[in-house]
């Protein structure tokens, strides 16, 4: 049985609240999951959100160009969660293509300023196309979990990595399962 190609998009937290370790474990669990991607029907693009969000690079099937730019990430202020959804999920609504399944995997700390950023980030999956699976990572002691099953919802999975190892098989158990559907 040939299963269906998959788009996703790594929606990565690249806020003040993940500079030092937590960004280079995002990054290196990021990189174990592209390459646990069959790269020969599968895309990958990049969003990082701090304080707004931005896709740095589009769907492609190029790790080299993954690694590069998930290597290259810096941190910065602010964090808006919302954004970064938003953003991601504008992404795959421009590239929707029936023949191929996507999802969403955001990253993020879940670390919020203001009460009313959890309504918003709430709303932002709500906005979301059908079917775009949606995963939530966290890493660390830090994390607002409470917001990051929130923000899974019905429509996928939270995930919680208290150490950097944890992260890896987190990231390899995603890219198993979207590569099995």
């Amino acid at each position: 049985m040939v299963r269906q190609p998959i788009d996703v998009v790594l929606a990565l937290d690249v806020s003040h609240s993940m500079a030092g370790a937590p960004l280079e474990q995002l990054k290196q669990a990021a990189l174990d999951f592209i390459a646990q991607i069959d790269m020969d029907q599968d895309r990958v693009a990049i969003v990082a959100f701090s304080d707004e969000a931005e896709l740095l690079l589009g769907l492609t099937n190029d790790p080299a160009e993954l690694n590069h730019v998930i290597t290259t990430l810096m941190p910065q202020d602010g964090t808006d969660i919302a954004a970064g959804i938003r953003a991601a999920g504008a992404h795959l609504h421009s590239v929707a293509d029936p023949e191929r399944s996507r999802a969403l995997i955001l990253f993020s700390d879940g670390q919020i300023k203001e009460p009313t950023d959890h309504d918003d980030a709430i709303g932002a999956v709500k906005e979301l196309d059908e079917p775009i699976a949606l995963f939530t990572v966290g890493l660390g002691d830090e994390v607002n979990k409470t917001l990051m099953h929130d923000l899974a919802g019905d429509r996928g999975q939270a995930y919680f990595a208290p150490t950097p190892d944890d992260l890896a098989q987190i990231y390899r158990s995603i890219a198993a399962e979207l590569t099995c559907s």
